[in-house]
C-alpha cells in the first residue's frame, strides 16, 4: 500500500481511539454532577470545535448555507437532535453499566441499524440478494452480541454485590443502563442520516472550494448544533432542577473544566479525523475505513473499561461471555461493511 493509504488508515485508527476514550476524563470529575460535565463537553464538542473546523476548512461557509435549501439544513439539524438524545442516554448509561458495555452495545446497534434501516426503506428489493443477506447476517450477529453483553453486564453487577441488600439495587441499575443503551442504539444512526440527507451541503462546499475530504465539516457543524440542543438543553434542565449550577464555581473545580473540555476534543476531533482518513482512502473508505473505525472504538473502550477495573472480582465465565459478545460485534461490523459494498 502507498504511504497515503497508510496515513489514512492511521488517521482512522487514531480517530477511533479518541472516540473510544472520550468518556475516560469523566471519571476524574467527582466534584461535579453529571450535568455539569455534560454541559461543558457539549459546548466544546458540539458547538466550538465543529464550527471552528467548518470555518477553517470550508471557504465562504455562510454563502454555502445561503445556497442550500432551508429544508435541507433543518433536516440535518433535526437528525442531529435525534442523535443528541442518543448521546444523552449514552452519558446516563455510563455510570450504570460502565464504558465497556455502553460503548459496545450502542456502537454495535448503531452499525446494525445504520445499515439495515436504509436497506429496508429504500432498497427492499435487495433484501434477499447478496447485499441484503450480508446485512441481515450482520444485524443478527450484532443482536446476539448485544444479548451476550447484556447478560455479562447483569452477571457482573450481581457478582460484584457482596451484600444481599445491594444485589437488587445493582441489578436494577444494570437493567436500567442496558435499556438506556438499547434506546440509544436505535437513535444513534441518526448522525449518519444527517450526513446522507445533508449531502447537498457538502456538494455546495466543494463548489465553493472546500477539499472533498473536508466538505463534510459543513454538515457536521449543522447536525452537531442540533445535537447540542438536546444535550445542552437536557443538561441545563438538570442544572436548574437539581440546583447544581453552584458547582460550576466551586473551589477546586478548575480542572473539571479542562477534563470536560477534553471529552469534547476527543470525541469531535476523533470524528473529524475519521472523516479525513476515510475520504483519503477513496473507494476503501466505506469498506475498510468504517469497520476499522467502529472496531477500534469498541476495542479501545473495552480495554479502558478493563483497565479501570470494571471487570474485577467477576467469574471467568462472565468475563468470557463479555469477550464473546465483543467478538461477535466486531465480526458483525465487518460483515455489515461487506454488505454495504456488495
Amino acid at each position: 500500500m502507498t504511504e497515503t493509504v497508510w496515513l489514512a488508515i492511521l488517521l482512522v485508527l487514531i480517530g477511533g481511539a479518541m472516540e473510544g476514550s472520550f468518556a475516560l476524563p469523566m471519571q476524574r470529575t467527582q466534584r461535579w454532577a453529571w450535568e455539569n460535565v455534560w454541559l461543558v463537553y457539549s459546548v466544546v464538542g458540539l458547538i466550538i470545535i465543529p464550527w471552528i473546523a467548518a470555518w477553517m476548512t470550508v471557504p465562504h461557509l455562510s454563502l454555502v448555507y445561503h445556497q442550500v435549501a432551508g429544508q435541507t439544513l433543518f433536516v440535518a439539524a433535526l437528525f442531529g437532535f435525534g442523535w443528541g438524545i442518543a448521546n444523552v442516554l449514552f452519558g446516563l448509561a455510563l455510570p450504570l453499566v460502565g464504558m465497556a458495555i455502553t460503548f459496545a452495545v450502542i456502537v454495535g446497534m448503531s452499525a446494525a441499524l445504520g445499515s439495515f434501516i436504509p436497506l429496508l426503506l429504500s432498497h427492499r428489493s435487495r433484501l434477499f440478494q447478496p447485499t441484503g443477506l450480508l446485512i441481515m447476517t450482520g444485524v443478527a450477529l450484532a443482536l446476539v452480541g448485544v444479548v451476550l453483553l447484556g447478560a455479562a453486564g447483569k452477571a457482573r453487577e450481581r457478582q460484584k454485590s457482596d451484600k444481599s441488600a445491594s444485589m437488587g439495587s445493582s441489578s436494577s441499575r444494570a437493567t436500567l443502563g442496558l435499556i438506556l443503551c438499547v434506546i440509544a442504539g436505535f437513535l444513534a444512526p441518526m448522525l449518519n442520516f444527517s450526513f446522507a440527507f445533508g449531502s447537498a451541503i457538502s456538494s455546495r462546499a466543494i463548489q465553493q472550494g472546500a477539499a472533498p475530504s473536508q466538505a463534510a465539516n459543513a454538515i457536521w457543524a449543522i447536525s452537531l448544533a442540533g445535537g447540542f440542543v438536546s444535550n445542552g438543553g437536557y443538561s441545563i434542565v438538570r442544572l436548574f432542577k437539581d440546583h447544581t449550577w453552584v458547582r460550576m464555581t466551586a473551589a477546586g473545580t478548575l480542572s473539571h473544566y479542562a477534563l470536560s473540555s477534553l471529552m469534547g476534543v476527543l470525541w469531535t476531533v476523533g470524528l473529524l479525523l475519521y472523516g479525513w482518513g476515510a475520504s483519503s482512502l477513496g473507494s476503501l473508505g466505506a469498506s475498510a475505513g468504517w469497520p476499522v473505525f467502529q472496531a477500534t472504538i469498541v476495542l479501545v473502550s473495552s480495554a479502558l473499561g478493563i483497565a479501570a477495573g470494571e471487570w474485577l472480582h467477576v467469574e471467568k465465565r462472565t468475563f468470557r461471555l463479555n469477550l464473546a459478545g465483543l467478538a461477535l460485534l466486531i465480526v458483525s461490523i465487518v460483515v455489515l461493511s461487506f454488505g454495504g459494498r456488495a
